[in-house]
């Protein structure tokens, strides 16, 4: 028992540390200039109710208000990070996955739980973001935790972070819209 114990706790460290490099890199999670955020306008709210696309990938399908652009970044030792993002003039949306050791799997839900909350309170100072506030939320059984932020003290965001077998999915939006946050967020599912 006291081995499984200290391989878990070695295993969650380790995957702390990558999924902590991951949120602190520009390229797969905040914007590294400013996103240009515009007042809202009529024009701009009639943009963002007609122009939202899902966007499907093998296992997952979530919607954007526009076709994201993507990124694949090698994260270390042959570990790939994957991003999406879409930009309108009332916000920033991404969604990042990665693969995480296979052995995450074979982890209770609560120790995940945790690890994920320890997550959010590591990573997210460590890019330029303040925790507001986060609770614990689930996709299809599957442990996660929502938060919201500000960023370098202008900006404020939510996002979500889940484990889901050996990947780990993260998105993120920081919207003039909180309708157009619940939209994204909402539309994330699994497709396997």
């Amino acid at each position: 028992m006291m081995k499984a114990k200290h391989s878990y706790l070695t295993l969650l460290t380790t995957t702390a540390s990558f999924l902590v490099s991951i949120v602190a890199n520009p390229v797969v999670g905040f914007p590294t200039k400013p996103i240009g955020i515009q007042p809202i306008t009529p024009q701009s709210i009639l943009v963002a109710k007609t122009n939202w696309k899902e966007f499907t990938q093998k296992d997952f399908a979530v919607s954007f208000p526009n076709n994201p652009s993507e990124k694949t970044e090698e994260i270390s030792q042959g570990s790939v990070a994957k991003t999406f993002t879409a930009t309108s003039e009332e916000g920033y949306y991404a969604l990042s996955y990665y693969d995480l050791p296979s052995e995450i799997g074979n982890i209770p839900d609560q120790l995940k739980q945790v690890f994920l909350e320890a997550i959010i309170d590591i990573a997210l100072p460590s890019a330029g973001a303040e925790v507001k506030d986060k609770q614990t939320i689930s996709l299809n059984d599957h442990p996660g935790i929502e938060f919201n932020f500000t960023y370098q003290n202008t900006v404020a965001g939510k996002g979500q972070l889940y484990i889901v077998g050996d990947r780990g999915y993260m998105l993120m939006s920081m919207t003039t819209l909180d309708s157009n946050s619940q939209k994204f967020f909402e539309s994330f599912k699994l497709l396997n």
